[in-house]
């Protein structure tokens, strides 16, 4: 949820919800999910890119980024129905991006 506070303890999974697309999905073609999270102090910002799945439980080596944070993290969750390649929905996405914060 925006303006989380998550413990540093543990990784995270987080969840989203891409806009359903009424197109029928195959190898090559489906719901595509861009996830992209910044936030000061990281090294490098996190980029994910999801086929078909609705959730990332954080690795170790994207928690170690996350908990260098020392700020609030923006997460942006970009989707798009691609038809063999070829964006044929979207990109679609929200008006506001949520953050978060990891807390000793």
């Amino acid at each position: 949820a925006d303006g989380e506070a998550l413990a540093a303890g543990e990784a995270p999974t987080f969840t989203w919800e891409p806009r359903q697309s009424g197109l029928r999905h195959g190898r090559e073609t489906g719901e595509f999910v861009w996830i992209h999270v910044e936030g000061p102090g990281m090294d490098a910002p996190i980029d994910l890119a999801a086929i078909e799945t609705t959730s990332w439980t954080v690795d170790d080596e994207h928690w170690d980024l996350l908990r260098a944070s020392t700020g609030p993290c923006e997460v942006r969750v970009i989707s798009a129905y691609v038809d063999r390649g070829i964006v044929k929905e979207g990109p679609f996405q929200p008006s506001e991006n949520p953050t978060f914060s990891v807390t000793e």
